[in-house]
């Protein structure tokens, strides 16, 4: 019997290295074959993953975008009706000639203007000047006078009212002052005063 346990524990050693030798062969194999190869497996599913996320930012983006079109149209389209042109502060003159023009046609009596200065900051798109007007008028005149003012008078604007008259009575003249605000054109490069 000792030569029948002397060839099995022959072909068990003969076994045994080859099965350390497929062992150690598919330990190399691993490391320089398959595990590179899945690493670069996972990095590509994380790139296809991190692209379908940017894919989808961008498409929420663009319809951001899309749904703002309309609404800047809208503006743009808004903004070139309005079609304001600013004049020179140096028409003062004529702007309080047209503001007392129109109050006379509301029915008003214009007791004063008196215009601001001239308020512009460097390479601003528009300078102001303060126009305050006093007088006397029944209320629904000087409403009429202030929707005129709105309506034909676009480049400027009313900042302050005050009105006192008698109480209870609507056809009572009232005192009035109205604070002004007229836009004008910026100060050309060597106009400076």
């Amino acid at each position: 019997m000792k030569g029948w346990t002397e060839r099995i524990l022959r072909h068990w050693r003969i076994d045994a290295s080859g099965l350390a030798l497929v062992a150690a062969l598919t330990a190399v194999a691993y490391l320089l074959e398959i595990r590179p190869v899945l690493s670069a497996r996972q990095a590509a599913g994380a790139g296809v993953a991190e692209l379908a996320e940017k894919r989808r930012r961008a498409a929420e983006l663009e319809g951001a975008l899309r749904s703002q079109e309309e609404p800047l149209s809208e503006a743009q389209r808004l903004l070139a009706a309005l079609d304001v042109r600013l004049e020179d502060a140096g028409r003062l003159n004529e702007r309080v000639a047209k503001l007392t023009e129109m109050a006379g046609q509301s029915g008003l009596q214009v007791d004063g203007i008196e215009p601001g200065k001239v308020v512009g900051i460097s390479g601003a798109r528009y300078r102001t000047v303060s126009i305050r007007l006093t007088g006397r008028g029944v209320y629904r005149n000087c409403a009429r006078f202030l929707r005129d003012i709105s309506e034909k008078v676009r480049d400027s604007s009313v900042t302050q009212i005050s009105l006192s008259g008698q109480n209870g009575v609507a056809e009572a003249n009232a005192t009035f002052a109205f604070d002004l605000l007229w836009y004008t054109a910026p100060e050309e490069v060597g106009q400076a005063r």
